[in-house]
């Protein structure tokens, strides 16, 4: 499975009379010449849909999810990123619980190079039809409630 880090999330429109009006694209497709990789969306388990993403999610909801995404086969896992996010509100020093969670997945990943290929986009070629899009992965939710006591912590204390 390759893993890839996207800017947005991608909800494709599709021509009247293709599919519905709207599909949520979570695989990687071929449209007209271009090779699209939606940023990853999960269920949190309450019916949302949550992107993935560093400041977004928990590391054993990202670590959980890479895994099913495995296990699904998958053909790719894309992870929202900036450059600002390892550092607090403020912007004046390091986000304590980003950099831990960004080090656990970082440390993750290089356990399990054999699972997990992290790589930039260029020369991927796309493999789903966007008739065949699966379900967005889900996640149980005692795992959002985890996160939302993380994020709580980290707002009050990062």
């Amino acid at each position: 499975m390759t893993l890839a880090f996207r800017l947005r999330p991608k909800r494709m429109h599709a021509r009247p009379g293709l599919l519905r009006s709207y599909l949520t694209v979570v695989e990687p497709i071929e449209c007209e010449g271009v090779h699209e990789y939606p940023m990853t969306v999960f269920d949190d388990g309450s019916g949302s849909l949550r992107h993935a993403q560093l400041t977004a999610c928990s590391y054993g909801e990202l670590e959980s999810l890479l895994w099913k995404a495995l296990e699904t086969d998958r053909s790719a896992f894309v992870i929202l990123s900036h450059n600002f996010e390892l550092l607090n509100e403020a912007k004046n020093r390091p986000d304590e619980v980003v950099v831990k969670r960004f080090r656990k997945l970082c440390s993750f990943l290089d356990r399990n190079r054999d699972s997990f290929r992290v790589r930039p986009f260029h020369g991927l070629q796309a493999r789903t039809a966007l008739q065949q899009q699966p379900t967005p992965l889900r996640s149980p939710i005692w795992r959002t409630g985890a996160r939302i006591l993380e994020q709580a912590y980290r707002r009050r204390y990062g």
